[in-house]
């Protein structure tokens, strides 16, 4: 979910608390903060790096994203563990809890550029890429964020892009993780964090035939019979030969040859 003006005027006549409204994950402030502009003394705050254990841990900040506005998270105990990203200042920027079986995310600006030009940014994209791998059910935050495919094997065993459909493996769960078609072989992770899901560790444990029936014919890798052909080879370079000799013979008028022959030697 991404704050705006409704949110903020919802959160302006008292503070919203994480059960009175379903959709916020941590309780929120009173109204939204200015953070640069005319009547402010501060600049626009740009996006701090990501924690170890934030889903969103890796992923490069561009200095030029900034945030102008925003809402702001009552501080709580829980607070620090809830927060998976922060402005400069310390401030969240993305607050999460799990309820049930999935997760509820808040940003604390605006999806479009009305608050942030996180929009415009690339870096959003690639947030939002790392919640769909939670809502896979493949992640626990507690142990990093989840290994994305990058490349995988295809039927024909060749290495390529890894198809839209495939899912991200969480860290913990790898070695367990069985090759499936959301799984396919192929390397995980990113960056130049890498892991490979092979696909002989799933294979079938080849098994010796047995006893072979009475009927079976048993017979070994081995070359066909060679044919010695080398005489056969002598014999024609010694015609060759001969026919040659005779004729330069012939044509130095060193041999008669009847009338009958001439012309097939010619």
């Amino acid at each position: 979910r991404f704050a705006g003006p409704l949110l903020a005027q919802a959160t302006s006549g008292q503070a919203v608390q994480g059960g009175d409204t379903p959709l916020v994950p941590v309780p929120l402030r009173r109204g939204d903060r200015v953070i640069g502009g005319a009547m402010s003394w501060t600049q626009p705050a740009s996006l701090a790096p990501f924690d170890g254990e934030s889903p969103f841990n890796g992923l490069a900040v561009p200095p030029d994203v900034t945030v102008t506005r925003q809402v702001l998270a009552q501080p709580s105990l829980d607070l620090e563990r809830k927060t998976w990203a922060r402005l400069s200042d310390g401030t969240p920027l993305v607050t999460a809890e799990r309820q049930g079986k999935g997760w509820l995310v808040l940003f604390h600006t605006t999806a479009n550029t009305q608050w942030s030009n996180l929009a415009l940014s690339g870096l959003l994209v690639e947030m939002l890429q790392r919640l769909v791998g939670l809502s896979q059910g493949v992640v626990d935050t507690g142990h990093g964020p989840p290994l994305e495919p990058i490349q995988t094997l295809d039927a024909y065993g060749a290495l390529g892009d890894a198809p839209p459909d495939t899912g991200s493996i969480a860290q913990d769960a790898f070695a367990e993780t069985p090759v499936s078609p959301l799984h396919p072989p192929g390397l995980y992770g990113r960056g130049n964090d890498r892991r490979a899901l092979n696909l002989g560790r799933d294979a079938a444990v080849p098994m010796p035939l047995g006893e072979l029936s009475v009927a079976a014919e048993r017979t070994a890798y081995g070359g066909s019979p060679a044919i010695d052909i080398r005489p056969w080879l002598f014999i024609l370079a010694a015609l060759l030969s001969l026919a040659d000799f005779a004729i330069s013979l012939w044509l130095r008028g060193l041999l008669r040859i009847p009338r009958l022959a001439a012309p097939l030697l010619a």
